[in-house]
């Protein structure tokens, strides 16, 4: 092949398929990376963290992830709105638990799903701190003080 001009080499049918060949597979390989990050993107959102999917949350005892989101259950009164902004300003804005972007993306799909989307964060933020166990806490955690305050009304 050396002492050929490039004129020669592209005119060689035997050469151009070989060339096209490996572009064609270049190609494919860059469409499988991005099915396989698109991929990981969505698992993301269930609960799977991939490298790239990094947060600040704490590690915090159970202990402590319960009182978080009893706190935040004993301060939300004002509807969904103002439950999941309260949760957006502490955890996201001032501490930085996770990026803006991430917190738009997961309210997205809990929006989609079935169910309140305040308690559904506060297990998301308690799955962050302290793995399943720790979304188990914060949802307990985030409803009990209204579920105690109707037991109470309603005795």
């Amino acid at each position: 092949v050396s002492g050929k001009s490039t004129d020669d080499l592209l005119n060689n049918p035997k050469i151009t398929t070989e060339v096209v060949v490996v572009i064609d597979d270049l190609e494919n390989d860059d469409k499988m990376a991005k099915a396989a990050s698109q991929q990981q993107h969505s698992l993301a959102w269930f609960g799977f963290t991939f490298p790239e999917e990094t947060h600040n949350a704490p590690q915090l005892s159970y202990l402590r992830i319960f009182g978080i989101f009893f706190w935040f259950g004993c301060r939300a009164f004002g509807g969904p709105i103002a439950q999941i902004n309260m949760m957006k300003d502490e955890l996201v804005l001032e501490q930085k638990w996770i990026t803006s972007e991430r917190f738009n993306r997961v309210f997205a799909v809990y929006q989609v799903l079935p169910g309140p989307e305040a308690t559904e964060l506060a297990c998301y933020f308690g799955i962050l701190c302290g793995g399943r166990f720790g979304a188990f806490l914060g949802g307990l955690g985030f409803i009990m003080p209204g579920t105690l305050l109707m037991l109470l009304w309603s005795w």
